[in-house]
């Protein structure tokens, strides 16, 4: 448990006593010592015990003994990473942007974890996706014919980026991603589609276009709430908060930080999809796509 300092609660003054002065006193064997601090362990786990019953779940952090839960009761995770250049994981280190991280959070969960799409890049084993590199949205739905016929049953959706940056038809840029959507469901109608508010870019170079980005942010919540009130599982990533203009690396793309960030805010919204009940085992309606990698 380590020294009482560590303990963020009250503790019983004879078992700090007990932490803090085991086997070091003149005159004490080995035994005495060990059996001192079997002693005190004992009575710090009572101590938890009785102060914290009523809130078992910071007992089991405490005592290392509450296990995580599957996603989904242990379903496959066929994860679809889908957009622009920010998926393929332009600026960080090992080229991976968000998705090496975010495969280890799922992977720690328990399930088993399949990453898909027609690319394969960067210093992960499970690296394919369909993150095309400086691709508006119309270019990424016509692209991604692979990871759209991969039976996903999460798909993570980040685009607009380069549409809004070049101000290539902005304004009917939500309408072009909802088309980009419809084509998901088409191949995919159980898979939880997770749609982000476009990261910001930066002040200095990008000034322009700031309005046209936060526009296109403002549009994705009424988008999504188009596809759930027909019945489709999609959930709104608000990726423009979790990440700022202090996590790019150029003005447009993020550093190591910012991917991380990225790979959080995706697995909270996981998270809250499996809490939903939401996230089903993928229907592979062609069987030789269960092998897809």
């Amino acid at each position: 448990m380590g020294s009482c300092a560590k303990v963020h609660h009250a503790v019983p003054a004879d078992v700090c006593r007990d932490q803090n002065n085991r086997g070091g006193q003149e005159g004490h064997t080995p035994k005495t010592a060990l059996n001192r601090e079997k002693g005190a362990e004992r009575a710090l786990k009572l101590w938890v015990s009785g102060t914290m019953h009523d809130n078992p779940e910071a007992l089991g952090r405490l005592l290392n003994v509450q296990a995580r839960t599957q996603i989904a009761n242990g379903v496959e995770l066929q994860v679809l990473p889908i957009g622009d250049s920010i998926t393929f994981g332009v600026q960080s280190t090992h080229g991976i942007g968000y998705r090496g991280e975010l495969h280890d959070l799922l992977v720690q969960r328990g399930n088993k974890v399949n990453f898909v799409g027609g690319l394969a890049t960067g210093s992960m084993a499970d690296n394919s996706h369909e993150g095309h590199r400086a691709f508006v949205i119309d270019q990424i739905s016509n692209s991604s014919t692979v990871g759209l016929h991969a039976a996903a049953n999460i798909v993570l959706l980040h685009a607009g980026t380069k549409d809004m940056r070049n101000e290539v038809d902005p304004l009917n840029g939500p309408m072009r991603l909802k088309s980009l959507i419809d084509i998901i469901f088409e191949n995919s109608p159980e898979a939880v589609v997770f749609v982000c508010q476009i990261i910001p870019a930066g002040h200095n170079k990008y000034r322009d276009a700031l309005p046209r980005i936060d526009t296109f942010n403002a549009a994705i919540p009424d988008l999504v709430s188009g596809f759930s009130s027909s019945g489709k599982k999609v959930v709104v990533v608000p990726m423009n908060k979790a990440v700022s203009t202090k996590d790019l690396a150029d003005n447009l793309y993020q550093n190591d930080i910012g991917y991380i960030k990225m790979a959080n805010e995706y697995y909270a919204a996981i998270k809250e999809a499996d809490a939903r009940d939401w996230i089903s085992a993928p229907v592979f309606l062609d069987m030789s796509l269960h092998k897809i990698q």
